[in-house]
């Protein structure tokens, strides 16, 4: 017995050693991406105090602040470390993999806290320890892994229906709200299956508790959440109730088998159906309680964010990523509830679409953006004489990151600046929409020179090198 106890030590030790070394293998192989450098543009320390940091996410950022100070305490040492050099670009001393690694450790922390949440499930830890889609954001240098980390916090609180830990669910409630406003979904999917399945009059009223505490301590927050969400901008795309219905299938298969799937559309359907085929089978048979809340903290947020009306972004599965852990352990439940016989085969099926989404994730040819080259490129035909267009003017952020340069850089607001030559950098993305209009208005001054095109999964970078006449 003491053997098989100590090779299954070894065993849970190894696959976390596979976990932590997915997570941080090449995290700083990628340039960064426009939000990426957007998150390094709010915690820069040479340019921002904590009361500066707070005082602009709140005016133009749709998310709340906390991951942003977590970021500029950590890139805070590389200050001091570097004071009195002189800098002439971010990343000559801020590396990708310096700025990505809190994304890692959060990741890496959330891991043991799943291994404990599903401590007696046979498989729901080993899909989590390779998951793509969770590998992935792992290595971004944004706020989605921190946002997973609240979610499992607070299943963990509720992972006793009988015995509830109050204080740590209300806990990840603040932190998830500080983090991401649309963390409100994940409790009120908790909320839906409190009030369905705890109606003991003292549950109810600690949830009340809880509330009173989590709301009174977003509460200097809240009008600041309340603007943003009436102010986000609207983007220029006319989103068709077909896009709607496709979002709903097509989240939780990228939550299931990771972000980059090379599948057309039908394939995605497909794995939709065998993904739900999983997920309902316990359902069938005896659904314990906390069964439903998986089901409830799943489905809840991804119904209501796949037919929410489109604003400021496109619904994408990872606003939804809280919901990951309680996919992967309704995927567990069903690999559970099957015969032995077919649990290899859909296991394996399983594992192959992540090792697939995770080798294309992994491919040198593949960047959400490629800033880095881009800016090289620009940097090489740097003249005297030059300016550099940026259009939309907040893809000024990845470009500054990289830039070592002197020529001046101009955010377009409608002008276009005076000068010998011009650099247009555009980028179209999801969330960036440069202008249609402005090459034409360019070409009655100026001479098209040059085209560079840097097609990147999340966007494409064009840079169009203009000439006087």
């Amino acid at each position: 017995m003491q053997g098989w106890k100590r090779g299954k030590l070894y065993l849970v030790l190894f696959l976390l050693l596979a976990g932590i070394f997915l997570r941080v293998w090449g995290i700083g192989d990628k340039s960064l991406w426009l939000d990426e450098a957007v998150s390094f543009h709010y915690a820069d320390p040479f340019h921002k105090s904590v009361s500066s940091l707070i005082k602009e996410v709140k005016a133009v950022d749709a998310h709340p602040p906390l991951y942003y100070l977590l970021l500029h305490f950590w890139l805070e040492p590389l200050r001091g470390i570097n004071r009195g050099k002189v800098i002439y670009a971010p990343s000559q001393i801020f590396p990708e993999g310096y700025i990505r690694f809190p994304s890692a450790l959060i990741g890496i922390i959330s891991l043991l806290i799943f291994y404990f949440l599903v401590k007696g499930k046979k498989w729901g830890w080993l899909l989590l320890l390779f998951s793509a889609f969770h590998i992935y954001y792992s290595q971004e240098a944004r706020n989605y892994s921190l946002i997973l980390f609240f979610a499992l916090l607070s299943l963990f609180a509720l992972r006793k229906p009988k015995k509830i830990n109050w204080l740590l669910l209300t806990l990840s409630w603040i932190g998830g709200l500080y983090t991401y406003l649309y963390f409100f979904l994940f409790i009120l999917a908790e909320d839906v299956w409190f009030l369905f399945l705890h109606r003991k009059r003292k549950v109810l009223f600690s949830l009340l508790l809880s509330h009173v505490v989590a709301f009174l301590t977003f509460l200097p927050y809240l009008p600041t959440a309340i603007h943003r969400f009436l102010s986000l901008p609207r983007i220029p795309v006319n989103v068709t109730p077909e896009y709607h219905i496709l979002s709903f299938f097509y989240a939780p298969v990228h939550l299931a088998f990771g972000e980059v799937l090379p599948f057309p559309a039908y394939y995605i359907f497909l794995l939709f159906l065998f993904l739900s085929s999983i997920i309902f089978l316990p359902f069938f048979q005896q659904p314990r309680k906390e069964d439903w809340l998986y089901f409830i903290t799943l489905f809840f947020p991804l119904t209501v964010s796949a037919f929410l009306p489109v604003k400021s972004h496109l619904f994408e599965a990872k606003h939804i990523i809280f919901s990951l852990p309680p996919l992967l352990i309704l995927v567990s439940n069903g690999l559970g509830a099957m015969q032995k016989r077919f649990v290899p085969f859909f296991l394996s099926l399983f594992l192959f679409g992540n090792l697939v989404s995770y080798g294309f994730y992994r491919s040198e040819h593949f960047q959400k953006e490629h800033w880095k080259a881009a800016v090289s490129w620009v940097e090489k035909r740097e003249e005297r004489g030059s300016v550099v267009l940026l259009d939309p003017d907040f893809v000024g952020y990845p470009f500054d990151f990289y830039y070592p340069g002197k020529m001046k850089r101009w955010g377009y607001q409608g002008k276009i600046p005076v000068a010998e030559r011009i650099f247009l950098v555009q980028d179209k993305s999801l969330v960036s929409y440069p202008s249609s209009t402005l090459p034409e208005e360019l070409g009655k001054k100026y001479l098209r020179v040059e085209e560079k095109m840097f097609p990147g999964y999340q966007g494409l970078i064009t840079i169009t090198l203009w000439k006087k006449k």
